[in-house]
């Protein structure tokens, strides 16, 4: 499955059937991952802080992990977009100039 098919999938409200099919793993915490993400983080809860009428979980990283994934995938203004993670600006300096040894 895609990672714009995931993506759809997950960002319904209400779809019992939406991680069916979804490649995931058990993480060190016993959480499902999802596979080709970007990053996967696991915390453990350290503490809690009252704010406001809100509740601040504050963890401990207890599992990290990031992917090789180079084309990293990007929702923005209702679009998915790839990311190329290349180098930035010109490669070869000014148009026509060679790169210095």
């Amino acid at each position: 499955m895609g990672e714009i098919r995931i993506a759809e999938r997950c960002g319904f409200d209400g779809l019992d059937t939406k991680f069916q099919e979804v490649p995931f793993q058990i993480g060190v915490c016993g959480v499902p991952l999802l596979r080709w993400a970007q990053v996967s983080i696991e915390c453990e809860l350290w503490d809690t802080w009252s704010v406001g009428d809100h509740v601040v979980y504050v963890g401990r990283v207890a599992g990290a992990e990031a992917s090789t994934v180079d084309h990293p995938l990007v929702h923005y203004d209702r679009t998915f977009l790839g990311l190329g993670l290349g180098p930035v600006g010109p490669r070869d300096g000014p148009l026509g100039a060679e790169r210095p040894p």
